[in-house]
């Protein structure tokens, strides 16, 4: 890459950039709202304002009551409550769990920490493009069932699951779902009829470090934390409140702009592709044709390896990813990718670029040209040319 290249950053659903006017409103936050919120003088008032407008703004892009938002620090932290709530909630009147082989590892292993305390967690599979089918849930739903917890969009797949007809089919068993890679780039799932749902700040142009549970009335989910007194008795810890006022003014920007930033996601989405298509970059799609996200497009590059690309993509000032954790510096094959039926060998070929609001159609033309560069060569490597 020449020093004058820019980078682009093709990999959002890992994580986004903080939106300018996001950092303004957190060092406002930082400068000004810098008191304990549970305190009664004048600073303890102020910062309190501050989160309650964050939390009114949050429930807005998720068409919510305020009153049923709940701050963690993360969405993986919302995943882990949901379930284990449920399960406190449920202990000695039900006692099974039913959950997908392709959620997110914050569901994934808390549902196996369940499993070694005696709960009889059930696994949905889904079919080779990552859906989850109603008759194949309603094969596990029984009567003690307590909690099916199921995302609304796969965060390497882009896979967007009728979450309607899944809720329909649970049979009154509390329904969860992870909408972390859903929120603003989708409609809200709280009108499908779930009772919990997972979100996150950073995976719309928010901070780090703060994410919300939202919780159906008449769900009283134990606190998070024992003898918890903020946020109305269900989670203990002062409030991080310039991250809850950063994640409120990305919410607040995402409502505002829903429908400009939707309309542009799906067009960086097809330009990208086509451009590829045009550059003869063979390609085999793995996220499915219709029902994805309009933000996340899976790739396989066959006869590469994942790694090599990754490192050859960044080389040439493009960001993006495999989709996998990385472990004592070597990629493993997704699981996800797998459980979907890939072999190790095809999984290992797959790369997840995923797209912002931020990015332009010449950043997009720009990036494709780079990605075929670097398949071209890794294919010649390959064939020993």
């Amino acid at each position: 890459m020449s020093v004058e290249a820019k980078r682009i950053y093709l990999d959002h659903a890992a994580t986004t950039p903080v939106h300018p006017k996001v950092v303004e409103a957190m060092v406002k936050a930082l400068e000004e709202g810098w008191g304990n919120p549970s305190s009664i003088h004048t600073e303890g008032r102020a910062a309190r304002k501050a989160k309650e407008h964050a939390r009114e703004q949050i429930a807005q892009l998720l068409g919510a009551d305020p009153a049923q938002i709940y701050f963690t620090t993360s969405g993986s932290e919302a995943d882990q409550w949901a379930l284990l709530g449920i399960a406190q909630l449920f202990k000695g009147k039900k006692n099974r769990i039913i959950t997908g082989s392709i959620e997110h590892s914050a569901v994934r292993n808390t549902a196996k920490r369940l499993a070694s305390e005696g709960w009889d967690v059930q696994w949905l599979h889904p079919d080779n493009k990552g859906f989850y089918k109603q008759e194949e849930l309603q094969k596990l739903i029984n009567s003690e069932t307590a909690c099916v917890s199921l995302m609304y969009c796969n965060n390497e797949l882009g896979t967007i699951e009728d979450i309607k007809k899944l809720y329909d089919v649970s049979n009154g068993a509390i329904f969860h779902t992870d909408a972390v890679q859903g929120l603003g780039k989708m409609p809200s799932p709280i009108p499908m009829g779930v009772d919990l749902v997972s979100v996150a700040s950073h995976k719309i142009n928010g901070p780090k470090g703060v994410g919300a549970l939202w919780v159906k009335p008449g769900i009283e989910i134990p606190p998070w934390i024992a003898e918890a007194s903020q946020e109305r008795g269900k989670h203990a810890g002062t409030e991080a409140i310039p991250a809850i006022v950063g994640f409120g003014m990305a919410c607040e920007l995402w409502y505002e702009n829903r429908e400009t930033y939707r309309n542009h996601l799906k067009e960086l989405k097809v330009s990208f592709l086509q451009e590829l298509h045009v550059l003869g970059c063979e390609f085999i799609l793995i996220s499915p044709n219709e029902s994805c996200s309009d933000s996340i497009v899976n790739l396989r590059f066959t006869n590469t390896e994942a790694e090599a690309l990754l490192l050859g993509f960044d080389l040439a000032g493009a960001a993006a990813s495999a989709g996998s954790a990385c472990a004592s510096g070597a990629l493993k094959p997704s699981s996800v990718l797998l459980e979907i039926g890939l072999s190790e060998k095809e999984a290992n070929e797959c790369v997840r670029f995923s797209f912002g609001p931020s990015l332009t159609l010449e950043n997009i033309k720009d990036s494709a040209k780079r990605v075929a560069k670097v398949v071209e060569r890794q294919r010649q490597v390959a064939s020993g040319k």
